[in-house]
């Protein structure tokens, strides 16, 4: 097995999203600090929905490579390699078609100041986008989680940075935004290929087996294109109801606060190769509640920085940033409250409860779209903050309902040391107490007390170490 596996999934996803992001942040900084909030909004904005479009032409053939995977072993390298290849074809054809029609997606989805040249040009990064991401099913199929973290959690933005810097040193346009992109997408398919050097060989793909997994494959992309939206659908009604400059803001926002989320998401993505012995071996449900006990007690460190120095993780960014704080708190506590109550949806998508996702995450959509339509008007990235909250948290609501009257399964309870909340408020109590007025001494107080926390915290759960 490679070294890298044999730590922890938690830790290992956790701590390289955390490097990861510091990376990411840095690069952020650099850009919003360098481009006008105006140029760096539309960039966002035409790349929130480019993501979208992304999930949408995979059809769930990512997240089929790991469902088919775990339900017919003998043939894991042919299930990767034709679902990968199957998932390729959609997304080159997708491509051309949204470069036909992008006059009328234009006119239809986005502002009147989103440049139709703009749009066209990010359209390749679609099948780099997609191809990747097939790539990274294949990897945590053969078993390579950490493998997939350090890959797209910590690689992936290290070598985004160097890429935005050189470019923006020739051209301080959108172009150059787009190119640094495509140009680092090419190297990290490159490096997950490597890993999966069978997906070069293409004599024994059976393209007549096109549509042999298509039915359920399609079932679980649809899912997913619905949680991309219920992420997404707020940053693209944003720059629809307001402009770029509150997308640019609110897309930081949504980004700093989904720090919060590192831990979970570590969870999600190295449980998903189990969520079928989860339902049914008792050993694999107790570490998954530990992993998530563990899960919430590192993502309340996050939390408790984020409400202590919001106005001032902000104002890193720009001045003009400072407004999304209220927006940033929101969505942050939104996202601990997702956290705690586990993974339900997953759960269902894995064990062939697809259909009951899809009603679940629809409505949640519904809600979300509605929520939106009549929130961003009155509160702005506000609103549109609680719209995510409270559409999310909904289905997180439902799927558990379903997973403990269908599977008989209930992972919420004990889930969190009584200590590891009251350290958090007495902390945070004594944040709001101090009131530091100085930006600098504000952020590096809220930096040691955060550190302060997730020391306690790990003396206080002796078996940290132990959890995979």
């Amino acid at each position: 097995m490679n070294k890298i596996e044999k730590y922890n999934h938690i830790l290992t996803g956790f701590g390289s999203n955390i490097i990861g992001n510091g990376l990411m942040f840095g690069t952020t900084i650099y850009l919003t600090r360098t481009y006008q909030p105006e140029v760096y909004g539309e960039f966002r904005f035409i790349f929130s929905f480019i993501a979208l479009l992304v999930m949408v032409l995979l059809l769930g053939r990512d997240s089929g490579i790991i469902y088919f995977v775990q339900h017919e072993e003998n043939n894991k390298n042919i299930i990767i390699k034709e679902e990968t290849y199957f998932g390729l074809i959609f997304l080159l054809g997708g491509t051309i078609l949204m470069y036909l029609f992008s006059d009328y997606i234009i006119k239809l989805f986005f502002n009147k100041n989103t440049s139709l040249k703009y749009f066209q040009y990010s359209l390749v990064m679609i099948p780099l986008w997609g191809l990747f991401n097939l790539a990274l099913a294949g990897l945590k199929s053969k078993g390579l989680i950490n493998y997939t973290f350090v890959l797209s959690n910590l690689t992936q933005r290290a070598i985004r940075l160097p890429f935005f810097i050189v470019l923006t040193i020739f051209s301080m346009s959108y172009y150059s935004l787009v190119l640094a992109m495509i140009l680092s997408q090419i190297v990290l398919i490159f490096l997950a290929i490597k890993k999966l050097p069978f997906l070069l060989n293409t004599k024994d793909v059976n393209f007549r087996d096109f549509f042999k997994r298509f039915k359920y494959s399609i079932q679980l992309g649809f899912n997913t294109i619905i949680v991309v939206l219920l992420t997404k659908i707020d940053v693209i009604m944003v720059g629809k109801y307001t402009d770029n400059t509150q997308v640019a803001i609110y897309d930081t926002c949504v980004m700093l606060a989904f720090v919060v989320m590192l831990p979970f998401v570590a969870l999600v993505k190295s449980s998903e190769p189990l969520m079928k012995a989860l339902t049914t071996i008792k050993e694999v449900q107790e570490k998954y509640k530990r992993n998530l006990k563990l899960s919430i007690e590192l993502s309340l460190g996050v939390l408790l920085f984020f409400v202590i120095a919001s106005k001032d993780i902000l104002y890193i960014f720009g001045e003009t940033y400072i407004n999304g704080s209220d927006a940033l708190i929101v969505l942050s506590v939104s996202y601990m409250l997702l956290i705690v109550l586990g993974t339900p949806i997953e759960v269902l998508n894995m064990n062939g409860f697809a259909k009951a996702s899809t009603i679940i995450l629809f409505i949640s959509i519904i809600i979300n779209i509605l929520l939106n339509i009549y929130l961003i008007p009155i509160y702005g990235i506000v609103g549109a903050s609680f719209a995510t909250g409270i559409s999310l948290l909904l289905s997180k609501i439902i799927g558990l309902f379903l997973i403990k009257t269908k599977l008989n399964i209930d992972f919420i309870y004990k889930l969190v040391n009584v200590k590891a909340y009251a350290i958090f408020v007495v902390l945070l109590s004594f944040g709001f107490a101090l009131n530091i007025h100085n930006w600098i001494y504000n952020l590096l107080f809220g930096i040691a007390i955060t550190i302060f926390y997730f020391l306690v915290a790990i003396l206080l759960n002796k078996k940290l170490k132990v959890i995979k």
